[in-house]
């Protein structure tokens, strides 16, 4: 096939005249659009591999749960001690293999305060009530999920503090927002 037209434009340009004042600069993306596509991209295509099927049938039935426990916090109604301790997560991580899933919350002292999760003064955390809302909020997630599909659930809470770097390093970033869209 012969070519007909060739519309290509070659110009050249003076490097003195991109500073001009008036010579506007167009991003395609804001800055917080920028940052949230490579958290993104980073957590769909850098992650720790897991199956497809877990990105389909487990993660998004989760993140309601988290989403709607998160939105109850927001609004103070912190009753539920599962809503507590979505509102403490400072992040969210994933671990397991196909078929068992750990939701791992990583927090911080002062979220943990935040959340009243910490007993008074002394700088210790409420081990127990933790203990308690994880297992409660493995529970929702758990319920979320369909009975026949074989998926087994739990919830770690950690602090970065206390965590190595290989194990860090075996987790994969989830992050959890009901937009999907990673430019919007």
């Amino acid at each position: 096939m012969e070519t007909i037209a060739d519309l290509r434009f070659v110009t050249s340009i003076d490097k003195a005249a991109l500073l001009d004042p008036s010579v506007q600069t167009i991003h395609p993306l804001t800055a917080p659009q920028r940052a949230r596509f490579s958290r993104w991209v980073g957590a769909r295509y850098a992650r720790v591999p897991h199956a497809n099927e877990l990105e389909a049938n487990v993660l998004p039935k989760a993140a309601k749960v988290i989403q709607d426990h998160a939105k109850k916090f927001a609004k103070g109604d912190v009753g539920d001690p599962a809503t507590r301790l979505v509102g403490a997560v400072d992040r969210w991580y994933l671990d397991g293999n196909d078929k068992m899933v750990n939701f791992i919350a990583v927090a911080s002292e002062a979220s943990l305060k935040k959340a009243s999760f910490w007993l008074g003064e002394d700088a210790k955390a409420d081990l127990v009530g933790l203990q308690a809302a994880a297992d409660k909020l493995r529970g929702k997630i758990s319920a979320s999920l369909a009975s026949d599909a074989g998926y087994v659930c739990k919830v770690s809470i950690k602090s970065l503090q206390f965590v190595s770097a290989a194990e860090f390093l075996s987790w994969s970033e989830w992050i959890v927002e009901k937009n999907t869209d990673p430019l919007s």
